[in-house]
């Protein structure tokens, strides 16, 4: 028989659907470190969590995978790491000293737990004993437990063992007799002789294997009593790590007599802060305790052990560890591709020391991590490959580390076209590609179309499509043969769920017109149709659309693009629908037409549909989803949380009709619960609604429910029963059972409650089987209290447990909150924490509790099955008394009253007793001299015990002993009654430095027992005392006093201090520190600039504090940027009202920076901050470097240069000058005046220059100060052009059958003339009878043509050619053949220019038989008057002179200008226009200018050689003021001068208002007493210099008259050499002697009588032309056609007449030293002479030489430069310098002795020339020496002739 059974549903399970992913991440993972004995072993757990669940392994630490090792390790399902117990011989390094990570994982990523450091340990048998340190009778024993080194660190000691079974356990204070300290020792205080019986052994546990090992026993040691013994330092924690929020012990044991008191002390850098007792800090003599320590806590301890034999120290560190915690931040983040991701490692103990950051994703190192602390990770342009998950690992120095985890996800990111296609035209025939690619996330898909509709499906076109490794998807479209119809515009379109994007391009493919296939488009109401032509063929000239014979657009919804596209927006279904035609036209008329159909749709729209909130698990559910609006067809579906739903058991879904659906659910279930959609499309959209379905499901207490039992098959009889965790049910749960029939039984209930929960089981039996049905009911209960809390209280320092335990279905959450503020305020919830601890059952527990964990907490359990309980306990904590402060030492003089007090914390009531050496109360009744107070307080109480009149004998140990209900403690107050001690005596200084003095003194030996420390006492005058504590007090007694001001006075005293106080002080001592080196530098520091090469330095004194003595002077030193050190300069003196040094010879337009030390007699200070400065422009020092030259065209040349040096420069370079002039002979007539351009450019082009000639250039840089130099000349030269015509051209008659042509070359050759042309024209009358060409060479300038006919007109003319071209023809000259033949000239005048010394050859060619004569003259000064006398001379000697006749060549002195035309005032400036100034027929030479302002006396002087110029200006001037300028212009007729007036303009530019003159200012000098006494003595003593000077040369000069010209008086000399006579023996009738100025020219031509009026007797006269003879000696010798001696002549010498006067003898010096810079030429001496030999019918030329007193140059090597003469002036008056002035005025009027002519013969012979170099040398030696130079003083023997004659 088969049973089968049919059991209703008591409860549905809800599968739930997370279609998230989501990386691993840690539930538990293991410890940092894990240590285990072989005997135990140990284990590691690692759990996960993550979708999908991920997988635990392990791996080594390099990376290697961890498996199971028979009998050692095993790796268990669930991801724990076993490491089984071993034997010793079993043990392995690789397995049991080493690192393992867990490693979890699923399909997004990987992480690697923190390193596990596995360290397992053998066991080992030990031995452990006890190291006794005894002590004295009252003192402290200390007993060590001693373990061996191998098993030192795995030992504890747990206890003592005061034998046989007295146990001593470890506490922070003891009991007052033992006490073992938290490290291990027992110390044993106030030592009896009883103490030395009994034994003490320690007990041991090895913390890994829990075996407890027990010392052999140790007896304490009593030594010998030597009276006070100072404490020593027996042992001391050292160093002290201790994690944050535990307790602290740290141990500093000293041993002493009597038994030492403890201070502790917190250094903190210099300080030392002592530490008091509070809540959480208690010094319990030599333990320091700190409970929950800080980060705050750490740092170094002083440990200060003192009894009245002295002290002891010991320093203590600890050390805070705080756990390393670390956070990645954010947990989870989601970056689009191509973006930036960061993630950040949060470190929780930052301060915990250096560490470093490793980053791993998805279990690997990431590179470039690993080796710094960077807490920072970005990823940029984030790709696919990099999603996963992301880890930060830190590990610091000390072993320890920490992981935390991210993961990465990609967002969704739109698709980018990363390549796309371009538009193309081309010709049908070829293949054509197309390409897109795009990237996104997800993937995208690639669509394409040709003009908005799908591509042609022929076999020329294929679309490929794939996806690359990085996820980029790329399609192709290859047109294997394109045709016409394939044009169009092509689109290609990439989409994924986040997005879309497009690319679209034409492909014209030239062709007719043509329009493919327009399919049938489905439009959609409401929305914008875009319709595009789809026409092809290449151009197209328009597209149209037309609909029902009209064209489109019809109305305002419709609109055609230009590119062919038809827009209707929006779209209406009646008006839009129908059939639309496209055509397109080319240019050559040629169209195609094309109609295709629109169908407008309407979409359709669903009516919302509402569900009931109140829905529960069998009630019935309908949902009816309606289509309000829409064309057919319509699809309506149902969906639940997205997916479709199928209509199955209990779900039916019923289409109505074509617009409305019903979905029914008969009995509602918890697995029903969802979002509900119904979903209604068309061709047009897709529309849809959702709601949400909310089923109440499960079966709460007091709800109904039931089931049925029924037996589907079986024969009878049947027995139905039910079962309730397989037991029959009872009346007392409250069910109904009940049979429906023979075959069904129902079980009912009809008020649920937690019994219910459980298993019902139905069973059916008959006499053939049992059969069985089991389902679980589970009743959902609230949380009812099974462990409620309740009120507790906690003895202070111990540990609570609060019960709170609740139950109901499901289990409830307890959770634990404590009150903020009060009972009824907010509460914040507890964690699990460090002495908090929630255990899984609900219990808190409390550990270490302190009085600030007293409060209200909060339990309360929840399941979210009804209300939340919650249970409102308090806690209170029991503190027994303690102290808050350390123990204390109190010291008071004899016969006062010692105040001994202690505070006492704890609950109240606290009794306080005080005891004497922890045996006797005192009390009054005990000692009339004490009393004993105590007040309460907020904390506890106050105690205070008073002794009266203190005396030796109360000196000892108190204790103050405080009980509560709860406990004892007590605290030791040490008393010491002490006296003061008698002052020190013989203070004295042995030695004295600048900073420090040393002192020493002495003291009684009796009170040295009763002194601690000396206080030194140190003061300067009128200041307060400075003390300095010595604290060693062995003798003998001396002090060092450091830290003092050199060179001052102090006063010294020493203090002796003792317990009982201070000593007065001895006696005062007087000491003076020595000098030092000042400590400070100069203050005030001021550099400003003179000029460009000066700067001033001023400062004032260092600060008196600083100076360390007088200061004596100064060091001033300057440098610049490249200069190494400072280049000092000293300056003396202390400079109290300031220094101030003026630096010259610096370097140009430099900064410098300038410091200044101070020093003394021992030093020099510190340097001062440099001042920098720097000096002021200036020229340029050098020129600009590698100038070159091109040339461009004929009259165009390029120059370009470099700058100067940088450091030549001197400023700011404002631009370059371009100074250029052509360089001609003397034979060239034009103007040749030199040019400056300027720019600011290294290049320039220079225009409008002469063809073919030499150019010297020159270039300079300026500034704002001035020209710098000029560069070196360099010669450039203009190209070749054609020559101009040449400059003249005459014809005469040769013969009778011949003409001769000459020419002179043309004035312009502009080139080498390489031929000339000779054009020759023959006219008979006005008939031309021929026309040749001749070519002559370049080297020619005539030429004669013969066979020439007379009474024929010849026309020649000439033109001239370079390897240019032709140039222009002369002027045409004509010439009748003769047959006589006149005498002519042919040759031209010219101008020939020959070096010096050198020869020259005159020509002059003529026709005609002539008689040849040359003339040669000289010119005279311009406007200058002369004097001329006449000398006869014969064989025997020369007459007197003759009178002197006066005569004057044309030209005056210069003349006035007009004022208003010569000035131009400005504001700050005036122009003066030298140009306008007349000279009156004589050039001027120059010009002397000074101004003054109208109320000034003083002339300022601008220039006194100031060249002519066009213009000038006078700078610097003050705006609207009234100014007198003065100007003299000099020239060779004299100078005139002129004082003009002028105002200066305003600021404004305008002109100033009149200026009102003072009435009368007098400026006279000689109206002040200060110029006249002083000038009047000067006066005086020159006058008597004079006369004495006077007889000197008076002497001097008889000497040398008589050497000079023996037997002639000194008179008679000066008449001969400086006065001119004529004289004539006979004076015919029409001659005449010039005398007045208009008879002579200002050339000096004149003309004597002519020969033929000349009578036979008559003398011929001599010219004689005399200058100062300077050079006479290195001059040329004379001419060798020189006159005979014998030969009788007249003498004419001719003289300045403004020199007259001036010179009487050789010694008397030269007055006028005016100078001239036109022409540095040598002076010379000429004589003109007559001689028979000669004709008289000539003219004279005489020309002056205007520079006769201005010498530049020794050497006449100057003039043989090949330059022309203008340049060489201009060169050579740079290098003239004052010395050579001076020397060459005194050679300029030396005299000359004229002697008698010799002959040629003797001149050559006796009288060698000497050489320029041999004449400077001569010269220049006899002036040095004061001697004459027998070159051009005194003639020699040899009669060599002096003078130059030319005969008249």
């Amino acid at each position: 028989m088969l049973l089968l059974l049919v059991v209703g549903t008591l409860i549905g399970c809800n599968n739930a659907f997370d279609s998230h992913l989501r990386g691993p991440s840690f539930v538990m993972e293991p410890p940092s470190k894990l240590e285990f004995s072989n005997s135990s072993g140990g284990w590691l757990d690692c759990s996960a969590s993550g979708n999908p669940q991920p997988s635990v392994d392990w791996q080594s630490a390099d990376g290697t995978s961890v498996g199971d090792v028979a009998g050692i390790r095993k790796v268990l399902r669930n991801g724990t790491l076993v490491l089984q117990p071993f034997t010793a011989a079993a043990y392995r390094q690789d397995i049991h000293n080493t690192v393992y990570r867990c490693v979890v994982s699923n399909t997004v990523g990987r992480i690697v737990s923190r390193d596990v450091q596995i360290r397992a340990v053998v066991t080992q048998a030990f031995r452990v004993d006890v190291e006794v340190i005894g002590a004295p009778r009252g003192c402290s024993a200390v007993l060590k437990c001693i373990v061996p080194t191998f098993a030192k660190e795995l030992v504890r000691i747990i206890s003592w063992i005061q034998e046989p079974t007295f146990f001593i356990y470890p506490s922070l204070q003891g009991d007052g007799k033992f006490h073992q300290l938290p490290s291990g020792e027992l110390l044993i205080h106030n030592l009896e002789f009883s103490d030395q019986f009994p034994t003490y052994r320690c007990r041991t546990m090895h913390r890994l294997s829990r075996q407890v090992i027990v010392s052999s026993p140790a007896n304490v040691r009593i030594t010998e009593n030597r009276g006070i013994v100072p404490p020593v330092i027996l042992h001391h924690s050292g160093m002290v790590v201790v994690a944050q929020d535990e307790g602290a012990a740290l141990i500093c044991i000293a041993q002493g007599c009597p038994p030492p008191e403890y201070r502790w002390y917190l250094l903190s850098g210099m300080e030392s802060n002592l530490m008091i007792s509070g809540p959480r800090i208690r010094q319990l003599a030599s333990v320091l305790a700190i409970e929950a320590v800080t980060p705050d806590d750490g740092g170094t301890y002083k440990c200060t052990s003192f009894n009245a034999g002295g002290e002891a120290s010991a320093e203590l560190r600890l050390i805070v560890s705080t756990a390393l915690h670390v956070e990645v931040s954010p947990p989870l983040l989601s970056v689009h591709m191509g973006g930036t991701a960061e993630f950040k490692c949060l470190v929780s103990a930052p301060n915990e020391g250096p560490h470093l950051v490793t980053w791993y994703k998805d279990g690997r190192q990431l590179p470039n991590t690993g080796r710094s602390s960077s807490e920072a990770l970005v990823i940029s342009n984030v790709g696919r490959e990099d999603k996963g998950m992301y880890q930060c690992i830190i590990r610091r120095a000390e072993g320890d580390t920490a992981q935390a985890s991210a993961e990465l996800q990609l967002g969704d990111a739109p698709p980018t076209l990363l390549y796309s296609f371009i538009e193309q035209t081309l010709q049908p025939g070829p293949a054509v590609s197309l390409k897109c690619s795009a990237s996104g996330n997800p993937t995208p898909q690639i669509s394409w179309t040709l003009d908005g509709f799908p591509l042609p499906s022929h076999g020329r076109f294929v679309i490929g499509q794939y996806v690359t490794v990085h996820g980029d998807v790329i399609s192709h479209v290859n047109i294997s043969h394109v045709m016409v119809e394939d044009g169009g515009e092509y689109s290609c379109s990439a989409e994924n769920r986040a997005g879309r994007s497009s690319h679209s391009a034409r492909l014209n493919v030239y062709g007719m017109p043509y329009i493919r296939l327009i399919p049938k488009v489905t439009a959609v109401a409401g929305e914008i149709l875009q319709l595009k032509c789809p026409v092809a063929g290449y151009p197209i000239e328009e597209v149209h659309w037309e609909r029902g014979g009209r064209d489109l657009p019809g109305d305002l919804r419709q609109k055609v693009l230009h590119d062919g596209t038809l827009l209707i927006n929006p779209v209406e279904k009646k008006a839009d629908s129908g059939v639309y035609t496209c055509w397109a036209r080319n240019k050559q008329g040629q169209s195609a037409r094309r109609s295709g159909e629109v169908n407008v749709i309407v979409p359709p729209k669903v009516s919302p549909f509402y569900i009931e909130d109140t829905l529960h698990i069998g009630d019935r559910a309908s949902l009816t989803c309606s289509v309000t609006k829409g064309d057919l067809p319509l699809t309506i579906s149902w969906r639940k949380n997205g997916r479709n739903i199928q209509p199955v058991h209990m779900v039916s879904i019923t289409q109505v009709d074509q617009f409305t659906s019903i979905l029914v659910i008969e009995k509602l279930s918890s697995e029903h619960n969802g979002n509900y959609t119904c979903v209604v499309s068309n061709l047009a959209a897709e529309v849809s609604h959702t709601h949400q379905l909310v089923v109440n499901d499960g079966l709460s207490e007091g709800m109904r429910t039931r089931t049925v039992c029924g037996v589907s098959s079986g024969d009878p009889p049947l027995v139905v029963s039910w079962l309730k965790d397989g037991q029959p049910l009872t009346p007392s749960l409250g069910v109904n059972v009940s049979a429906l029939d023979p075959y069904s039984s129902l079980l009912s209930i009809s008020s649920l409650d937690s019994r219910h929960s459980g298993d019902f089981t139905c069973v059916a039996s008959n006499p053939a089987a049992e059969v069985r049905y089991t389902a679980k009911l589970q009743v959902k209960v609230p949380p009812r209290w099974e462990v409620e809390p309740i009120d507790v209280s906690v003895e202070r320092n111990h540990q609570v447990s609060i019960n709170c335990q609740a139950k109901g279905v499901p289990t409830p959450t307890i959770t634990w909150k404590k009150a903020i503020a009060g009972k009824s305020g907010d509460y914040e919830t507890l964690k699990d924490h460090t002495y908090t601890r929630l255990l899984g059952n609900g219990t808190l527990v409390l550990q270490h509790v302190k009085e600030d964990r007293e409060g209200y907490y909060l339990c309360q359990a929840e399941n979210g099955i009804g209300p939340v309980i919650g249970k409102v306990i308090q806690l209170r904590v029991n503190s027994p008394p303690y102290f808050a402060a350390p123990s204390r030492l109190v010291s008071v003089r004899k016969g006062d009253t010692a105040f001994l007090k202690c505070d006492v914390n704890g609950d109240k009531p606290i009794n306080v007793i005080w005891l004497r050496d922890s045996k006797y109360e005192m009390n009054p009744s005990s000692n009339y001299r004490t009393s004993v107070k105590q007040d309460v307080t907020a904390k506890g109480v106050t105690a205070e015990l008073q002794i009266a009149s203190a005396q030796s004998t109360d000196s000892g140990t108190y204790f103050c002993q405080a009980s509560n209900m709860y406990g004892k403690d007590q605290q030791l107050v040490q008393l010491i009654v002490q006296e003061p001690p008698v002052s020190p005596q013989n203070l004295e200084a042995t030695t004295t430095s600048s900073t420090s003095i040393n002192i020493k003194w002495q003291h009684k030996s009796e009170d040295s027992d009763r002194i601690f420390k000396f206080i030194v006492e140190y003061r300067e005058e009128e200041s307060s005392w400075k003390q300095l504590d010595l604290m060693d007090i062995s003798a003998p007694y001396t002090a060092v006093i450091e830290d003092l001001k050199p060179a001052t006075a102090y006063t010294v005293r020493v203090i002796a201090v003792g317990p009982a106080g201070e000593s007065p002080p001895c006696s005062e001592l007087h000491v003076r520190t020595e000098s030092q080196r000042p400590s400070g530098p100069p203050l005030n520091i001021s550099v400003r600039p003179l000029s460009s090469t000066e700067l001033i330095v001023t400062w004032t004194p260092p600060s008196p504090e600083v100076r360390h003595g007088a200061i004596q002077g100064f060091n001033v030193g300057y440098r610049t940027s490249n200069m190494g050190a400072f280049n000092f300069t000293t300056v003396m003196g202390d400079a109290q009202d300031g220094g101030e040094l003026v630096l010259g010879d610096l370097d140009k337009y430099t900064r410098y920076s300038i410091v200044v030390q101070a020093f003394n007699e021992v030093g020099a200070g510190p340097l001062s901050e440099p001042s920098a400065a720097q000096t002021l422009e200036d020229v340029p020092t050098t020129a600009p470097e590698d100038v070159r030259c091109a040339s461009l065209t004929s009259q165009s040349l390029q120059i370009s240069w470099q700058p100067p040096p940088l450091e030549d420069c001197n400023g700011l370079l404002q631009g370059y000058k371009l100074t250029y002039e052509s360089v001609l002979d003397d034979n060239w007539k034009g103007n040749d005046e030199i040019e400056t351009r300027k720019t600011k450019a290294l290049t320039t082009v220079i225009t409008g220059l002469k063809k073919f000639t030499n150019y010297s250039l020159q270039v300079l840089a300026f500034t704002k100060v001035g020209d710098g130099k000029l560069s070196t000349a360099i010669l450039c030269q203009t190209d070749e052009d054609v020559p101009g015509h040449p400059e003249d051209i005459k014809v005469v008659v040769s013969s009778s059958q011949s003409l001769k042509i000459s020419w002179l070359p043309p004035l312009e050759p502009n080139g080498i003339i390489t031929k000339y042309n000779l054009y020759k024209r023959s006219m008979d009358g006005r008939e031309e009878v021929d026309h040749i060409k001749q070519t002559i060479s370049s080297q020619h300038t005539s030429y004669e043509v013969k066979g020439v006919q007379s009474h024929i007109e010849y026309q020649f003319w000439v033109t001239a050619s370079t390897r240019i071209g032709e140039g222009q023809s002369s002027k045409v000259v004509s010439q009748v053949a003769t047959s006589q033949v006149p005498a002519r000239i042919v040759s031209f005048g010219v101008t020939v220019v020959r070096a010096w010394k050198t020869s020259v050859a005159l020509g002059c060619e003529a026709v005609g038989a002539p008689k040849r004569e040359w003339l040669h003259g000289e010119s005279l000064s311009c406007g200058t008057t002369y004097q001329l006398y006449l000398t006869a001379h014969n064989m025997i000697g020369s007459s007197p002179a003759s009178h002197p006749l006066q005569a004057r060549t044309q030209g005056h002195s210069p003349g006035i200008p007009n004022a208003s035309s010569f000035l131009v005032p400005n504001s700050t400036s005036v122009l003066l226009r030298l140009h306008i100034w007349p000279d009156n027929g004589c050039t001027v030479l120059y010009f002397v200018l000074q101004y003054r302002k109208a109320l000034s006396p003083h002339w300022i002087l601008v220039s006194n050689n100031l060249k002519p110029q066009k213009r000038t200006s006078i700078i610097g001037l003050s705006p609207g003021t009234k100014y007198f300028v003065k100007v003299e212009a000099h020239n060779t007729a004299g100078f005139s001068t002129n004082e003009l007036s002028f105002t200066t303009l305003t600021k404004d530019g305008i002109a100033a208002p009149n200026v009102v003159e003072p009435k009368h200012i007098d400026t006279s000098f000689y109206f002040d007493l200060k110029f006249v006494l002083p000038f009047t003595v000067i006066l005086i003593v020159i006058i008597i210099c004079g006369m004495i000077a006077v007889l000197c040369l008076r002497r001097r000069q008889n000497g040398i008259s008589k050497e000079l010209l023996s037997g002639q008086q000194c008179t008679s000399l000066q008449k001969e050499r400086y006065y001119a006579t004529i004289h004539k023996t006979v004076l015919q009738a029409g001659e005449k002697i010039p005398e007045t100025s208009e008879d002579i020219s200002p050339y000096a031509t004149f003309q004597l009588s002519e020969p033929s009026t000349l009578p036979q007797n008559t003398m011929l006269h001599s010219l004689m032309y005399h200058e100062y003879p300077m050079t006479e000696g290195c001059a040329s010798p004379p001419p060798t056609t020189s006159v005979l001696r014998s030969s009788p002549y007249y003498n004419i010498k001719f003289r300045d007449s403004k020199n007259y006067g001036t010179q009487c003898s050789s010694g008397q010096k030269e007055t006028d030293t005016e100078e001239s810079e036109s022409d540095p030429e040598h002076l010379t001496t000429l004589r003109v002479e007559s001689s028979s030999h000669l004709n008289v019918n000539r003219k004279l030329n005489v020309r002056p030489d205007t520079h006769l007193t201005m010498v530049t140059d020794i050497s006449p090597k100057s003039e043989q430069k090949s330059l022309p003469r203008r340049n060489r002036s201009r060169l050579s008056q740079q290098g003239r310098s004052s010395s050579q002035r001076q020397i060459f005025s005194r050679l300029s009027i030396t005299e000359t002795t004229f002697t008698k002519k010799k002959s040629l013969d003797q001149n050559t012979v006796d009288r060698p020339e000497l050489s320029e170099a041999e004449c400077d040398i001569d010269t220049i030696k006899k002036i040095k020496l004061g001697l004459k130079s027998s070159l051009w003083s005194k003639p020699s023997n040899s009669g060599q002739a002096t003078d130059y004659s030319i005969a008249v």
